[in-house]
């Protein structure tokens, strides 16, 4: 969807964002039978070279770069 809605620039300006009217939240939704509404779940997707990864959460991520010396 994101292809198709932003283009192939979109990946190279953002690797981590948040998404909106997630359907992946709206799928757990489902899936729980409702046991997920109600707490404030939000949706967060990484995008590394070979994968994506998503991220869902009530609260804001946090993230620490590590460098390895």
């Amino acid at each position: 969807d994101l292809y198709e809605k932003y283009g192939r620039e979109f990946y190279t300006q953002w690797t981590f964002f948040a998404i909106t009217n997630s359907s992946y939240i709206n799928w757990l939704s489902k899936q729980s039978h409702g046991i997920t509404d109600g707490q404030g779940l939000q949706h967060y997707a990484f995008i590394a070279v070979d994968g994506v990864l998503d991220i869902i959460d009530s609260t804001i991520p946090t993230f620490e770069l590590f460098s390895e010396e």
